[in-house]
């Protein structure tokens, strides 16, 4: 900000670096509403320049509790008809995604602004049904890179992938994952039986992957995509954190 005010020639260059990544907390509404108030400005500049986009509808990041007991169902609305003017954007961040009645479902159907996100974040995501899940990484069909980050409390409710299945965007090759729970499970499954081909896989890219308590069952579905991928897979990236040993890890599959 100092850089601007020194000189004018150096504005765009200072709004490049200080507005490149944006975090919108829903709950706080007043922030929120000022947010959306500086982009129906006419004298903004600044969205071009934004390159992230960081949305949570958590009430704060220390309280994961699902969306729907504390937003409308409709708090996207109002951002709708602002995001064409975010034409940067890249990156999307979505903390606390759920089900499409936590209100969700209109950003989706904003084509212009899916269609340039290549790399998404679903950070604790609260979908109920597996289906939603597939319906949202669908949604994105420019997608590069995908980051899931599930509850540790995931105890294993979606047992099955679902018969009707959209398919995963074709340009994705590079999967970021953060645990082997069952919705984990059901996502190697997913891209095993479309044919999508990763690249890159990255296992605890944030938090480590724990060595114990996890069985052979639970790493079945992700053994048989790795032998699926054979060569194609270029890097095979793994957190196992302080662990002394990982030679108790249940994997069982030749890459050749």
């Amino acid at each position: 900000m100092t850089c601007a005010l020194v000189c004018r020639a150096w504005v765009p260059s200072s709004r490049y670096h200080l507005f490149g990544h944006v975090s919108i907390w829903v709950s706080e509404y007043a922030r929120f509403s000022d947010f959306i108030g500086h982009l129906d400005h006419p004298l903004c500049t600044f969205a071009p320049c934004v390159r992230k986009l960081f949305i949570s509808t958590y009430l704060d990041e220390g309280c994961p509790a699902p969306p729907s007991l504390y937003l409308s169902p409709h708090w996207a609305d109002p951002l709708i008809p602002y995001l064409a003017k975010l034409t940067s954007v890249k990156t999307l961040v979505a903390y606390g995604i759920g089900e499409r009645l936590s209100g969700w479902e209109p950003l989706f159907k904003s084509a212009s602004f899916v269609t340039q996100i290549t790399h998404l974040s679903l950070q604790y995501p609260e979908f109920t049904t597996f289906e939603d899940c597939m319906d949202t990484i669908h949604s994105f069909p420019s997608l590069e890179s995908l980051e899931y980050c599930p509850y540790d409390s995931d105890q294993g409710t979606l047992p099955s992938l679902p018969a009707f299945q959209a398919s995963p965007p074709p340009s994705l090759r590079t999967l970021d994952i953060m645990s082997f729970y069952s919705t984990t499970q059901l996502i190697w499954q997913w891209f095993h039986r479309s044919q999508t081909r990763l690249s890159t896989i990255k296992l605890g890219g944030r938090q480590s992957i724990p060595t114990r308590g996890i069985s052979t069952a639970q790493l079945s579905t992700f053994t048989q995509y790795l032998q699926y991928l054979g060569p194609s897979l270029e890097v095979l990236q793994a957190d196992f954190g302080a662990a002394p040993t990982i030679c108790g890890f249940p994997i069982d599959c030749t890459l050749e």
